[in-house]
């Protein structure tokens, strides 16, 4: 197989580097409070608390890793290679030593360290992962191709966990009837094992795809990186100046709070509403199906359907809303419950979608706005993209502050906490009124985005012209 074949089959097999990431962070993600209050047995301000402090952590620890990966401490060819390879089993480790901890009833603090470094360090997998993109696709249709396939893989193996996950924690218990620690800690091994497999999987096609261009990519990179290294203040400098971007980047700040709020509260329905969390594997199965549906139908719908990003977008939030809304109508209905979330999910995938799209054409207005006072292109395209990372740690931090805070108000206790009328009440009210107020909260603040499609479509325009008159140069 020449080395174009190499490069054209790693464009594609790249994506399952986001199918591994969620095998791994997605069971964790979805009982992370779970996990802490039933297993670990801490009680729900606690929870909160920690998970609070380590997504704001992360907020700043994000740009961190960018710096620590760009300085290449492995003095490996390809500085991501080496995080691609060898951070899924550091990761791997953190994991199980905190699943361990808990199943052993070690101190509640060993559990919490083992917790907090990998809460902190999957961020090193993520980004260097990521940083790899460029290096591999060299132009917007192979950009595209290695995107396609990791929206594929991701909501594919976003379905597999989503139906194991709830099925394998209880299956693999002491008592095969009830999730516990023993069934937590097979559950995340099995996962952790398909992420390392997977991630090796994507070093060895990638290495082999880049290894004739490698040299001459790297010196571009250290070339760059002398231009301008990473730059904190720099990065929230950009954000400040550019109002579509900062539009953007609390837009989704917020609405993806929704998924940070219906994600982990399922468990807590499933257990405490409807009293069966084996049940959840359908719900996770329905709303992973038309996550991957919607996938699909993102391009089409933009392209031939409703053409302007944000009449599109702003219709999407609408949906979400009153999807949750519609909760307060059906109330404890499985059913209702399980159509209602699984509508939500579909306009909520679709948003992920086009997400990257508005901070794209953010930084395409930051380009057209350069371009038209005289200077030349120096707008960080990949430090304002990075600012998408960080909306969904400040929405992170934002959804886990609120579920806890209403987990509480419900009338949670923690693992003591026994089933009754009065909680499953409170419970709804949760799903219902948190997400919702989250999504109109990001509505009113998106209506002031003023780039429509015809704006559009006029600075790209702009933009490629002066792109083929610097070339002339």
């Amino acid at each position: 197989m020449n080395q174009e074949k190499r490069r054209k089959r790693a464009l594609i097999t790249f994506g399952i580097g986001e199918g591994a990431y969620k095998f791994m962070y997605d069971f964790f993600k979805d009982f992370q409070n779970f996990f802490l209050t039933n297993i670990a047995n801490m009680n729900p301000v606690m929870t909160g608390t920690i998970i609070s402090a380590m997504n704001i952590f992360k907020v700043f620890f994000s740009p961190v890793t960018g710096i620590i990966i760009d300085s290449n401490p492995f003095k490996s060819k390809d500085k991501f290679l080496p995080w691609i390879r060898y951070m899924p089993f550091a990761l791997t480790a953190f994991f199980m030593a905190m699943a361990g901890s808990a199943w052993a009833k070690l101190p509640t603090p060993v559990t919490v360290l083992f917790f907090v470094s990998a809460y902190i360090f999957n961020t090193l997998l993520f980004n260097g992962y990521k940083g790899a993109i460029p290096t591999l696709a060299k132009n917007e249709n192979e950009v595209s191709v290695v995107s396609t396939s990791s929206n594929l893989f991701k909501e594919v193996c976003r379905f597999l966990v989503g139906v194991a996950g709830p099925l394998l924690i209880v299956k693999l218990s002491a008592t095969g009837k009830a999730e516990d620690a023993q069934g937590f800690f097979f559950t995340l091994l099995i996962f952790c094992s398909i992420t390392i497999i997977l991630y090796l999987t994507v070093a060895f096609e990638y290495k082999n795809a880049t290894a004739g261009e490698l040299k001459e990519t790297v010196k571009a990179i250290k070339r760059q990186g002398k231009k301008g290294g990473a730059n904190v203040s720099a990065m929230f400098r950009q954000i400040v100046s550019n109002k579509p971007l900062l539009i953007v980047f609390l837009t989704c700040s917020f609405a993806i709070v929704r998924y940070f709020v219906a994600a982990p509260m399922a468990p807590y329905f499933f257990k405490y509403v409807i009293g069966d969390v084996t049940l959840m594997a359908w719900y996770k199965a329905a709303t992973q199906i038309v996550a991957i549906v919607a996938t699909f139908l993102a391009p089409f719908i933009l392209k031939y359907v409703i053409k302007d990003i944000k009449k599109l977008y702003i219709i999407i939030l609408i949906a979400i809303t009153g999807a949750h809304l519609g909760l307060a109508v059906t109330g404890s209905s499985l059913w209702g419950f399980n159509i209602l979330m699984t509508i939500a999910q579909f306009f909520y995938s679709l948003k992920g979608v086009y997400d990257i799209v508005l901070f794209a054409a953010a930084i395409d207005y930051a380009v057209w706005k350069n371009i038209k006072k005289g200077g030349t292109e120096t707008v960080a395209q990949g430090t304002a993209m990075s600012f998408y990372f960080m909306a969904i740690t400040i929405s992170q931090v934002i959804g886990v502050s609120i579920l806890n805070w209403g987990l509480v108000q419900a009338g949670y206790q923690g693992a003591e906490t026994v089933a009754n009328p009065a909680l499953a009440s409170n419970l709804m009210y949760v799903v219902t009124y948190l997400p919702a107020a989250a999504c109109v909260i990001a509505l009113i603040i998106f209506l002031f985005f003023k780039l429509d499609q015809n704006k559009l479509s006029e600075m790209r325009k702009e933009i490629a012209e002066y792109n083929e008159l610097q070339k002339k140069l």
